[in-house]
This record gives C-alpha cells, structure tokens and sequence, in this order.
C-alpha cells in the first residue's frame, strides 16, 4: 500500500512536513492546497487512488485553519460562499459527465490565457476598500450574474482539466464583484472546504479514504493554515496580491506548457 510497506514515523514526518506547506500555502491564495501535497505525494511512491480522496480531506484542514479569526476579522463573506459554491459544485458535477467528449487540451490552453489575463487585471485593480475588510458589497444583479456564470465554468473546469476552482473564484471575485483582494481569498478559503466536503462524503460512501495518510496530512494542512492565517492578517494587501498574481502566472505558464506538450 505504501512505498516503504509501513507508514512509519519518518513517512509520517514527511506528510505532515507536506501537508504544513499546502496549508500554509493554500491559505495565503485562496486554494485548497491539493496541487501542491498531491503531486508530491505521488512523486515519493505513494499511490494516487489513495492520495486524491486523503488530499481532499487535508483541503478541508487547509479550510477550516484560522477561518474562525479571518471570519471575526471581517474577511470571510459567508453569504457570497454559499451562494456562490452551489453553482461551482454542479459546474463541477456536470463536468464529469461531459469530461470524456471533451477536448481536455484546448479547455487547459483557455484556462492558461485566461489566468493570464486574469492576473494582469488583478495586479492593476486598484480598490480603497483593500485596507477596510468589513466594508460592505453592493453590486448590481448583472454583476453578481457573471459571477454566478464564472463560478459555474470554474466548478466545471476543476473537474475537466484537474485545475482547482481557487485560481479562477478569486481573480472573478476581485475584479466582477469588486471584493478586496484578502476578502476574496478568505472567502475562497471557505469554498474550497465546501467544495472537498462533498468529495470526501462520496469517498467515505465507497469506503475509499486512507485514515492514516488521510489523518496525517490534515494535521499538517490545519497547522499550516492556522499560521498562515496569523501572518495573512498582519501583511499588507498589497503584498498577498503579488503573491497571488505571482501564482496565478507561474500556473498558467505550467498549464499552457502541459496542454501543449501532450497534445
């Protein structure tokens, strides 16, 4: 089951170790953190059917770290999360019927330029109320519209091209709903649990999760989310905002560069 035959004390260090960073990292984007402990993962011999249904429960770790401080911080939007990750979760539901006659590579290399674009338009997006988390958001219904429809294309790309929802809720949050850029993240933080919860009540049905690779990484991904959060308060916006667009442009380069290579 596992590459050395036992989970031992030094593999368990190890997934913890990787489950920190996925955390840490995932809170201080907006994404859950599977694109990091996943891969890492697989590369140390550890088989994929069991790391996705464990990497969906660390995402929920990497979610519910330090969400109870950003949300009394004034972070969180809970009303636009909810609303919003219904809409994701039957984009992505319906994109697992439709994933088979589809063209993967040409959805992945639309996916590459449009977080290209996505990031410019979050790097030059300038809002006063960056520095005022508690401010309220009014938008039309037109607005909240796109969204919903973005949303909906991102829960279905998740599915088709392997790429989490996280890289597109927050560019359409910041830049269609005009949420601060920490707002935005935070409140990506919650729909990406969300959105794992409902894989991992599916694995668990089918009696499909690992408990002690499963345990071990969301003691590393809550920890690291946990600290994350700490520091996610104290820097300035301006900073998570260079870190998400670094991100979003390193993913898109890797993406376009995928799709191309095996296409």
């Amino acid at each position: 089951m596992y590459p050395y035959g036992v989970l031992d004390v030094l593999n368990g260090f190890i997934i913890v170790i990787i489950g920190l960073l996925a955390g840490f990292t995932g809170t201080l984007l907006g994404i859950g953190g599977g694109s990091i402990a996943t891969p890492l993962l697989v590369v140390l011999g550890y088989d994929i059917k069991l790391v996705v249904p464990a990497s969906l429960v660390a995402i929920m770790g990497t979610s519910a770290g330090g969400l109870h401080r950003l949300y009394e911080h004034g972070y969180v939007n809970v009303k636009i999360a909810l609303l919003l990750e219904i809409l994701s979760i039957a984009g992505a539901i319906s994109g697992v019927f439709l994933a088979v006659n589809l063209p993967s590579r040409s959805l992945e290399k639309l996916l590459g330029v449009t977080l290209i674009i996505a990031s410019i338009g979050v790097l030059v997006h300038k809002s006063e109320r960056e520095v005022s988390p508690k401010s309220s958001v009014n938008k039309g219904t037109i607005q909240y519209f796109i969204t919903a429809i973005i949303f909906l294309v991102a829960g279905f790309i998740s599915s088709t091209a392997g790429i989490g929802g996280g890289i597109i809720k927050v560019p359409a949050m910041i830049l269609v709903l005009g949420l601060p850029i920490k707002t935005a993240i935070a409140t990506s933080k919650l729909m990406v649990g969300i959105t794992a919860l409902s894989g991992v009540l599916t694995y668990a049905f089918c009696r499909a999760i690992d408990l002690s690779l499963s345990i071990l990484l969301l003691i590393g991904t809550y920890t690291g989310a946990t600290i994350s959060s700490r520091l996610f308060i104290k820097i300035p916006a301006k900073i998570v905002k260079y870190i998400a667009v670094t991100f979003y442009l390193i993913m898109s380069f890797v993406i376009l560069a995928r799709a191309s290579f095996l296409l």
